[in-house]
């Protein structure tokens, strides 16, 4: 006797091919797995989604950013809620509170984001070097001093 070798799948369906029945199991497992996978890519979003205030990393940054700048400035002058110096090409850059951010400007054109969500800024001299505070828009307040080694911080007059 010859001994025939059957496949699974001719053993499952009986050679009669996919059912219908067959059709919506497959169909419903696809859509519970679809399902799931919003489910889940709702929940990391939301995990993801950006605070309304300034965040701490973000602060450190800007102040990293700014302390470089006027590492390698000339000419720096500080007024109430503005900072201007000569960069070394020769550029006149403004940095000041547009809004409810932090901007840099190159020769008064463009808007480069140094810091968002912020209420209030005010800069001042003082000695040796700038003092920053920065107000949030949730009321959290950070402040700094960036020191000046080249004594290039000029009085308000």
């Amino acid at each position: 006797m010859r001994r025939t070798k059957t496949k699974f799948v001719a053993i499952l369906y009986r050679n009669r091919g996919f059912t219908f029945a067959n059709l919506l199991i497959s169909f419903s497992i696809a859509l519970l797995i679809l399902f799931s996978f919003n489910v889940l890519l709702s929940y990391f979003l939301k995990t993801s989604v950006h605070s309304k205030d300034l965040h701490p990393y973000e602060w450190k940054v800007f102040l990293i950013t700014l302390q470089k700048d006027l590492k390698n400035a000339n000419q720096l002058q500080v007024r109430s809620n503005i900072i201007t110096y000569e960069d070394i090409k020769g550029r006149n850059i403004m940095i000041s509170q547009y809004g409810n951010v932090i901007r840099y400007q190159v020769e008064g054109q463009g808007h480069i984001v140094m810091l968002q969500r912020v209420k209030t800024s005010h800069f001042q001299q003082v000695q040796h070097g700038v003092s920053i505070e920065i107000e949030s828009l949730k009321g959290s307040f950070y402040d700094a001093i960036i020191r000046d080694y080249k004594g290039l911080v000029k009085r308000e007059e």
